[in-house]
């Protein structure tokens, strides 16, 4: 935004090719930037600035969009295809009834994370005539840039969140507070009819967040600035989160109208106070969400990889733990250096990962054949391992120390961390030998239970409920013996609880 105010009120070359520059590193970071480009050409309208001196940034904006097109679309695909990891924002119809809706409130939201103040100041800026060719480039930047990063999360979140998706608008705080500082420096001007107009459009633009809807500990994480109105429900729940809501951002509108000009110094403090009232509310309540989150996806002991690993170590992704332990193994643990995913099962975020499947044998491999180097390796404890387990994060997540080549021994799918399983639950033996499957059962209600062994019936109960039963397979092991893999199969008409599923002896 800097940048693009300079290259506005002084546009040489250097100071166009700076913006060019930083544009293209802002959109090679987060593709959401790509809304500064239209902000731009908007920002040329409002500045009324000689588009003719600035043709070189036009002409690179060009010749950047085909060629960003050109590499997304080097080996065909849809249109799309050209957002990347945000494809399936363009793979979906927005109406423009939810759209207008939703881009209102994130501009309430706005004006709301940002302490009113500044908005107001850059509404009654844009009003008046600038003093110099600076301020008249950040007037015309900050009103543009706020437009299109709203309108732009705005229409996305009408489909994709459904609710404030604040966060991604943060980034125009620090732009909207240097607002307030440019009126304050000009004396704090405020024409009657002008400042009303403001401090009313301010207030409207809050009215119109469905507070009640907004305020809840699931969207609470998308919109910190919440978190206080989300505090305040729980201890007082009959008070009306939208009323009050609607009266502090009323004084904070009318302090900003008519607060008297020797006094308006007050103004910046108490929107430091604010706002440090509320970042306090909101990390608190933040801090004892990680402390609640961290046995479940950690464990108690942060490093604990670290601590036990004397080498390089690969997390092996299986779906059936949360997918934010990935993410906080890597950034806790320096040992973890790659990350796999068990058949394609993807962790989200664009964590950078590969592909691996298991052979008849245990033998992962990826989609060339190919089995990685690994000598230690984390993992759900539905994974069994030919190796040695070595670390136990006390939440269903194990560390082993391998023995090469990197193979499975055992794969329970479809059983909770309680031992429930809802419909099916089944398990691989790899490289199986002679050996049982080990079942034990309790029913919580009547229960029809069906048992497979290698894709064939062996046998059918019909349960009461409080009834256990338990039973021993043989494995019934292909062969040649150890290089197949064998399997069980639990199916049920409804939950049962799992006391004991396990293969023991050759191949466990």
């Amino acid at each position: 935004a800097w940048a693009m105010a300079e290259a506005l009120s002084r546009p040489t070359l250097a100071r166009q090719a700076v913006f060019v520059g930083a544009l293209l590193v802002a959109i090679g970071t987060r593709l959401q930037a790509v809304a500064l480009a239209p902000a731009f050409l908007t920002a040329l309208v409002v500045h009324r600035a000689n588009a003719r001196r600035l043709w070189p940034t036009v002409a690179a904006f060009v010749a950047g969009a085909a060629a960003w097109a050109g590499w997304q679309l080097r080996n065909g695909g849809p249109p799309s295809k050209l957002l990347g990891a945000y494809q399936a924002a363009g793979e979906v119809h927005y109406t423009v009834g939810d759209s207008v809706r939703f881009v209102l409130y994130h501009l309430g939201d706005v004006v709301l994370f940002s302490g009113v103040f500044p908005v107001c100041a850059l509404i009654v800026l844009l009003t008046m005539r600038p003093r110099s060719p600076d301020e008249r480039a950040y007037v015309a930047v900050a009103a543009s840039v706020t437009l299109w990063l709203t309108a732009e999360v705005g229409i996305f979140a009408s489909r994709h969140v459904g609710h404030l998706a604040e966060r991604n608008l943060f980034a125009l705080a620090p732009i909207l507070f240097v607002a307030l500082a440019v009126w304050l420096d000009r004396g704090a001007p405020r024409p009657p009819l002008r400042t009303a107009l403001a401090a009313l459009v301010a207030v409207a633009l809050v009215l119109t967040l469905p507070v009640a809807d907004f305020v809840t500990a699931a969207t609470i994480p998308d919109a910190p600035t919440l978190i206080p109105l989300h505090r305040l429900h729980v201890q007082w729940p009959g008070v009306s989160l939208e009323l009050v809501l609607d009266l502090v951002v009323a004084a904070a509108a009318a302090a900003f109208a008519l607060v008297p000009r020797r006094l308006v110094w007050v103004l910046p403090l108490v929107l430091v106070a604010g706002l440090a009232a509320v970042s306090v509310s909101a990390s608190r309540v933040v801090a004892a969400e990680a402390t609640l989150v961290q046995p479940g996806t950690l464990g108690p002991h942060r490093r604990w990889i670290d601590a036990v690993a004397r080498g390089p170590v690969v997390y092996l992704y299986t779906g059936d733990v949360y997918w934010n332990s990935v993410w906080e193994s890597v950034f806790w643990n320096r040992r973890v250096r790659t990350v796999y995913d068990l058949l394609s099962v993807q962790v989200p975020g664009g964590i950078p990962q590969v592909s691996l499947g298991p052979e008849e044998d245990g033998r992962l491999v990826d989609k060339f054949g190919q089995g990685p180097p690994v000598r230690y390796v984390v993992a759900s404890d539905s994974l069994t391992f030919r190796g040695t387990r070595i670390a136990d994060a006390g939440n269903g997540i194990g560390l082993w120390q391998v023995d090469p080549p990197f193979r499975l021994a055992q794969w329970i799918q479809n059983v909770r961390f309680d031992g429930t399983v809802d419909r099916h639950a089944k398990v691989f033996v790899y490289a199986c030998r002679d050996g049982a499957f080990r079942l034990q059962v309790r029913a919580p209600g009547p229960r029809r239970v069906e048992l497979l062994r290698n894709e064939q019936p062996f046998a059918r109960w019909t349960l009461q409920a409080g009834e256990a039963r338990g039973v021993v397979v043989p494995a019934d092991a292909p062969k040649p013996l150890g290089t197949h893999l064998c399997s069980f199969d639990v199916f049920t008409d409804g939950p049962i609880e799992l006391r004991e599923l396990r293969f023991v002896g050759g191949g466990s």
